[in-house]
């Protein structure tokens, strides 16, 4: 239980300091100065973190008088003063913040698209309106080798792959140096963008001849296999956090994916100096696979 506080206390933190350095302490000049957006920025990053409501997490926060002290929050708020700082945050600073968490990292990269799940509607209403809300599909571009997430992109819509593909990336350029990808990105204006800045795409063709076959039996197999981190990604995120979406305007929930990656950067980031520290006190042994 003490590991589990303390994991919590240092993302609080972490994701604490950060905010600090991406937005302003209030919002607007007329501002009650009550409660900063860096102490909303946490709370909310908890929220979702303790998969909870926000009744549930102001609770939980009278229980952390550690976590209290290290934001500087002398007064608790009531639960719906995190739910209107939320719906009042800007997108800009969650990609800002985003980019915040990412150290400048070269090498391979890999993309994939995920699920997830718009829950926040009621049963009874879709069986008597025959409708079937569709979920999020949350396109993320992830360094392979620290698996962390650099580029975002969500729509309620059903838009292709290959039309999603460039303007994820179009922001990293100058970090990629390969760039891994399924079937689903298949399109040889994608490969030509992508080399026209200096970027080697590995991406399989679907086979309808037998040069698309040839292709792919040249591919190389050991980079291609590198996706599967992708996959590892995508699971962790919906195994730590939920893999349900719980705002009810789109907009919020699309701002929930950029709160859930800045979350699993900021813990896999803490995981690996945790790591690097038992190792380094022999408590570790350096060939020992850990799995976070």
């Amino acid at each position: 239980m003490i590991n589990s506080e303390s994991r919590i206390l240092k993302l609080s933190v972490a994701l604490y300091s950060k905010a600090k350095r991406v937005c302003p302490a209030y919002s607007s000049k007329f501002s009650k100065k009550t409660y900063t957006q860096h102490q909303h920025l946490t709370i909310l990053g908890l929220k979702k973190k303790l998969k909870t409501d926000y009744r549930g997490v102001v609770d939980l926060l009278l229980e952390m008088p550690r976590i209290q002290q290290e934001i500087g929050l002398t007064k608790m708020p009531n639960f719906t003063t995190p739910c209107k700082a939320f719906g009042r945050l800007s997108k800009l600073v969650l990609v800002v913040l985003l980019d915040l968490t990412v150290p400048d990292l070269s090498g391979t990269y890999g993309i994939d698209a995920t699920g997830l799940t718009r829950s926040h509607i009621s049963k009874h209403y879709v069986k008597r309106c025959k409708i079937k809300p569709k979920s999020m599909k949350t396109t993320l571009l992830v360094n392979s080798n620290s698996q962390l997430i650099v580029g975002v992109h969500a729509t309620t819509t059903r838009k292709h792959d290959s039309k999603i593909i460039l303007p994820v990336v179009a922001n990293c350029t100058n970090r990629i140096d390969i760039l891994v990808a399924d079937k689903g990105y298949d399109d040889n204006k994608v490969r030509e963008a992508l080399k026209s800045v200096n970027i080697e795409p590995v991406i399989p063709y679907r086979e309808f001849t037998e040069l698309d076959k040839l292709a792919n039996y040249k591919l190389d197999k050991p980079t291609y296999h590198r996706r599967v981190l992708n996959e590892t990604v995508n699971s962790s995120i919906k195994r730590k956090y939920g893999e349900e979406l719980v705002s009810r305007k789109w907009r919020n929930q699309k701002k929930e994916v950029y709160l859930l990656c800045i979350l699993h950067n900021i813990e896999r980031q803490l995981s690996v100096i945790w790591i690097g520290f038992q190792q380094s006190r022999g408590l570790l042994s350096w060939g020992t696979i850990v799995f976070i």
